[in-house]
């Protein structure tokens, strides 16, 4: 409430009367975090173009969705931050000093990992048939040195 507001003047004598003697050092308190505090619409238009993303493709937005977008951000690490301690945390991590899994595996689910031996070969090897006296590197040999498959300067 601004400085002249009668309802401010009421409210504020009767904290005095509750309060006491402490009344001064809240007071102070108050106006020294008051001061202390960013008001800016910045802020809140950070976080919608943040969570924007979200939303794009949803046309209703229900309870469970934003429940599961809220752990999703509370437990997702951060890859990158102004502040080096932040990096390969997540939100909740930071608050509470302690690891937790993944947060798909907090949720129940196994994680997908990909094979780390899983070479150029080894695909081609896997997704060619087998036939018997052929070499299953062979399709991959073959686009290797295969001629351009562009046409040369000029014929376009």
């Amino acid at each position: 409430m601004a400085e002249g507001d009668s309802r401010r003047c009421q409210r504020e004598t009767l904290l005095r009367r509750q309060l006491g003697g402490r009344y001064y050092g809240l007071s102070a308190a108050v106006e020294e975090v008051a001061s202390q505090t960013v008001r800016a619409s910045s802020l809140v238009e950070n976080l919608n173009s943040r969570l924007r993303n979200y939303f794009f493709l949803r046309r209703q937005l229900g309870p469970d969705y934003l429940e599961l977008l809220r752990f999703f951000l509370n437990h997702r690490r951060f890859l990158r931050s102004e502040h080096a301690e932040r990096v390969g945390k997540s939100p909740a991590e930071l608050l509470s000093g302690q690891e937790h899994a993944h947060w798909l595996q907090l949720l129940g689910y196994q994680r997908f990992r990909q094979a780390a031996s899983a070479t150029a070969v080894g695909l081609c090897q896997a997704l060619t048939p087998r036939v018997p006296g052929r070499s299953a590197t062979a399709p991959l040999r073959a686009l290797l040195h295969a001629p351009a498959l562009l046409p040369e300067k000029g014929l376009f």
